[in-house]
């Protein structure tokens, strides 16, 4: 393995999209020649990059995550363009 990180200590996402979500998500991805990780990667990075209210001002710190807030649950944020909307849900 190249990377200095192993499977067992990298941090990881899991989601759950309907299978619409799920079907419009690779389709981008297969027009954009990336995979659907790569494409998650960057409409993470895009969104934490961007000004979205309600997002703490430091979101990159090091200490763990804690979910303080739901308040934007649910909501729907601008994905990158060509992306299309992602869904908080």
């Amino acid at each position: 393995m190249n990377d200095s990180t192993s499977k067992a200590t990298a941090p990881s996402i899991t989601v759950r999209p309907t299978l619409e979500e799920k079907r419009l998500f690779s389709a981008i991805a297969a027009r954009r020649r990336m995979s659907e990780s790569a494409l998650a990667l960057v409409a993470i990075r895009s969104l934490l990059d961007s000004d979205v209210p309600g997002l703490p001002s430091d979101t990159l710190s090091s200490g763990p995550a804690v979910d303080e807030s739901r308040s934007g649950y649910g909501q729907e944020i601008e994905a990158p363009s060509g992306i299309g909307r992602l869904s908080a849900t």
